[in-house]
């Protein structure tokens, strides 16, 4: 392959072709092939393949007690910091916490509490409670309701996005960053029905939020019983348009 490789004055597409053309009956290699063969003998010197001599790491037990107690000590420490501080591998560190049955959980984002609101939501646990002793169909007469807001210029993980190929596709996505939009969305259920979507085009405020109470939301409890809705109790969250003076007056 090396000679034919020089024959062809390293023109890996012609060699692959006259290697073909010569040999019919034997596998034919790619043209990537010539080219590596040719980089690693010049590197290396020879064609064989060198058994790696790293040898594997061997943790003991003061080692597994010092990463254990690290992790216990700081929860968020990663790998690679553990690493450096105990000179045991990547990879030894990652064994020893997964024999020990340690995971590496995500972080997940939660609506901030402040203030009174530890307290709002014990009342209303309990309120609810209450009620439900009094009637067991009352989480049934509930319309929850909340909304989304979804725009084009969200961020994106590039790091999770991939393009499998033998070639550098120079894969792109347009984005519209210098015309930004936005639309939030309603939706609601109660029972076992889902109530919506609806979109509400941009920032959504006090005065669009009572429009759609006065003007939409009727309309998108038609199909649900009319004694449901008698005793409808209607739930939304406490963001700026749902506690306007507005909104509060028209409820």
């Amino acid at each position: 392959m090396l000679l034919i490789y020089g024959q062809c004055q390293h023109n890996s597409v012609r060699a692959r072709d006259l290697y073909a053309e010569r040999y019919p009956q034997r596998s034919h290699p790619t043209r990537r092939t010539f080219k590596y063969l040719y980089d690693k003998l010049r590197t290396t010197g020879s064609l064989t393949h060198r058994k790696n001599s790293r040898q594997k790491q061997v943790t003991n037990e003061e080692t597994e007690i010092g990463i254990l107690a690290t992790v216990v000590r700081d929860p968020c420490v990663s790998s690679r910091k553990i690493t450096r501080e105990s000179g045991v591998s990547q990879r030894s560190v990652i064994r020893v916490l997964r024999r020990h049955k340690y995971h590496p959980y995500h972080i997940s984002l939660h609506q901030e509490l402040t203030g009174t609101d530890f307290m709002n939501r014990i009342e209303f646990c309990r309120w609810t409670q209450l009620q439900i002793q009094r009637n067991n169909s009352f989480i049934n007469w509930i319309l929850f309701s909340d909304e989304a807001t979804f725009t084009n210029y969200g961020n994106i993980n590039l790091h999770n996005m991939h393009f499998w190929s033998t070639e550098n596709s120079h894969w792109l996505r347009q984005v519209a960053r210098q015309k930004p939009w936005s639309v939030n969305v309603w939706c609601g259920i109660i029972e076992d029905r889902i109530i919506g979507p609806y979109f509400i085009e941009r920032n959504l405020n006090g005065r669009k939020y009572t429009t759609f109470l006065q003007e939409t939301l009727g309309p998108l409890l038609e199909e649900i019983p009319l004694e449901t809705r008698n005793r409808m109790w209607y739930q939304h969250d406490g963001c700026p348009a749902h506690f306007s003076l507005v909104a509060r007056n028209e409820l």
